[in-house]
């Protein structure tokens, strides 16, 4: 299904949660996703994750909190000591997008804990996804 970017036309194909709506519509597909999850994996500093564990603890998860994210989960990931994951949920890719510029803009997390946070990571990537809501219960700790 084309769609308009920026760049031009994007190609995409017709998502399973597409075809959900197509055949049970909206309200039914609402109520059996929780719309979604971002799950974002960090590859850190080596022999950093301690440090960064804490900082995420003590500070990241309580501001982002504080501005009603739903923080799923986080912590050292088992695919090695220097991963680390956080999975945020969200109702809408809007208001995940609204969140994320109104925290990472925010002076609480600018003249906070930004500076350190970052001095630890080499890299990080993110996933979106629709999943169900039994999903993200199940990935609560």
């Amino acid at each position: 299904m084309p769609v308009s970017g920026a760049r031009g036309v994007i190609h995409r194909e017709e998502s399973p949660t597409d075809r959900m709506r197509d055949t049970l519509g909206d309200a039914e597909v609402g109520k059996l996703l929780s719309p979604l999850i971002e799950i974002r994996s960090y590859q850190l500093l080596p022999g950093r994750s301690v440090d960064f564990d804490r900082l995420v603890a003590e500070m990241s998860v309580p501001m982002l909190r504080r501005r009603s994210v739903d923080v799923v989960a986080y912590g050292p990931s088992s695919q090695g000591e220097d991963m680390y994951y956080l999975i945020r949920a969200y109702p809408s890719l809007d208001v995940m997008r609204e969140s994320e510029e109104a925290f990472y803009g925010s002076a609480e997390w600018r003249d906070g804990p930004r500076e350190a946070i970052l001095g630890l990571i080499d890299t990080y990537t993110s996933i979106v996804l629709e999943v169900p809501e039994a999903v993200v219960q199940g990935l609560r700790r």
